[in-house]
């Protein structure tokens, strides 16, 4: 689509400073003098004329398909089984497959059976994504607000999950993260059992609510603020980027936690509790690999 703009013509009489004309390489920053011109012929005639008269440029503002063409967008009413922001409903059938360069932009919360992404999903604020199982190799982002997605088995690979706010992964039953690179401020697991976290990178503070917990990074950092679980946690960095583990409660289970990297911050684990108190074990130049990455297992 073009977009045709004609500049008004303006003949200034004096010599005047213009900040548009220093920024362009003027150094002196003024217009030069330009002629006023002559009315000439009946005033109904309106005609001008001018020693440097000339026609007006014309700017052509050319604009890419793939700007000006719009996302499709799904309304939530047309999504199968709107989940309404409630993980627990009706399960759907259908598959969601968004194809490599095309964007989907949903309306509102929407359910599918799965999800395949290679491309790009977009979700508005307050609005939940729900998959049981959801294969991303592309972009799944809000780009107003947080960024909840309702999921058992996330296969992130090289995708990634965006939010100016805050990521949430949410189960009720297991929660698998295999790779993917996730960037918010704050990033919550929330699981009813076992939480399985092996991904290639989390830009933000980490906080978990799960049963049995391991959860770490391939690179970067990893810092962990909060911590809520049933089982013995393990936390770990294959990277050499420094980790904070903060703020842990265990009901007498054991914490482990190790990473390449020189440097682990510890502040605040409880293991009291139960039957008795767990044990704590900090590993760092550890120079391990996390076994088990591979999906299905």
């Amino acid at each position: 689509m073009k977009q045709t703009i004609e500049p008004s013509f303006v003949a200034p009489s004096e010599e005047s400073v213009h900040p548009e004309l220093a920024r362009a390489g003027n150094k002196s920053g003024r217009r030069k003098r330009i002629e006023r011109p002559t009315r000439t012929g009946t005033p109904a005639d309106n005609a001008f004329v001018t020693a440097a008269a000339a026609p007006a440029p014309i700017i052509q503002n050319e604009i890419p398909e793939s700007v000006a063409a719009p996302a499709p967008v799904i309304k939530a009413t047309d999504a199968p089984c709107g989940c309404g922001g409630k993980a627990k409903t009706k399960k759907s059938k259908k598959t969601l497959v968004v194809g490599k360069g095309e964007t989907i932009a949903l309306a509102g919360s929407a359910q599918f059976a799965s999800v395949e992404n290679h491309g790009r999903i977009e979700l508005p604020h307050g609005a939940v994504l729900t998959a049981a199982d959801f294969t991303n190799e592309g972009e799944v982002l809000s780009q107003e607000g947080d960024l909840e997605i309702h999921v058992e088995r996330l296969i992130a690979h090289s995708g990634s999950c965006l939010s100016p706010a805050k990521i949430t992964l949410k189960s009720d039953n297991d929660l698998v993260v295999r790779g993917g690179a996730f960037h918010a401020p704050d990033v919550a697991f929330d699981c009813e059992k076992t939480l399985d976290v092996s991904a290639n990178s989390i830009d933000g503070t980490v906080s978990v609510k799960a049963g049995a917990v391991s959860l770490g990074v391939k690179s970067g950092e990893l810092h962990v603020a909060e911590h809520i679980c049933h089982g013995d946690p393990v936390y770990w960095n294959e990277g050499t980027g420094d980790m904070t583990v903060a703020e842990v409660t265990t009901a007498g289970e054991d914490v482990v936690i190790w990473s390449n990297g020189a440097n682990i911050y510890i502040r605040n684990i409880d293991t009291t509790g139960g039957s008795g108190s767990g044990r704590v074990t900090i590993v760092t130049n550890a120079g391990a690999t996390r076994p088990g990455d591979d999906y299905p297992f």
